[in-house]
């Protein structure tokens, strides 16, 4: 159970962390959106130009959306481990927590997945190079979405098979 525990704590700073992301991203997105030309060209020696016009707002919003899934997604699986602590494992509550996981995930997944793209369209690219397109982090959250619906798959299954064990017995 000590590894649950540790699980949890990790699981509930990076909710945390996430929380905050989006605490203080908001702000900076309206700002963006209303006020462009109060942002300094740079800040701290790095180019705010491609921080610019509709692609940046596009761009934050949906990074922002995808920040509020991945959220989403720690909350539920937090709650799911919250159960395991109780020793509460093939229960509907615990099937369906990380059933939400999968789902939030799957959806951080493809929002980065179009925050890149716009990424990528609404940047202006420097002559010579190419568009700085990363499916990193969506196949990441996708592969993690997968996973949490795939296991609450296989607990269904295993509740199933321990209810018609406990009627033969």
């Amino acid at each position: 159970m000590n590894r649950i525990s540790a699980l949890k704590t990790i699981v509930t700073i990076a909710f945390i962390i996430s929380v905050i992301t989006v605490f203080f991203g908001i702000p900076f997105t309206l700002i963006l959106a209303v006020a462009q030309d109060r942002i300094p060209q740079s800040i701290s020696n790095i180019s705010a130009n491609h921080l610019r016009g509709t692609g940046a707002v596009l761009y934050l919003l949906l990074t922002l959306g995808s920040t509020v899934f991945v959220a989403l997604a720690l909350r539920t699986f937090k709650d799911s481990l919250t159960l395991f602590e109780k020793r509460i494992f093939f229960d509907n509550r615990v099937i369906t927590q990380l059933q939400k996981s999968g789902k939030a995930f799957v959806g951080a997944a493809v929002l980065t997945l179009l925050s890149e793209i716009a990424s990528v369209c609404f940047a202006p690219a420097e002559p010579g190079t190419s568009g700085d397109f990363s499916y990193g982090p969506a196949l990441l959250l996708g592969g993690l979405g997968l996973l949490f619906l795939v296991l609450g798959d296989v607990f269904e299954m295993a509740r199933k098979l321990k209810e018609e064990n406990d009627l033969t017995v």
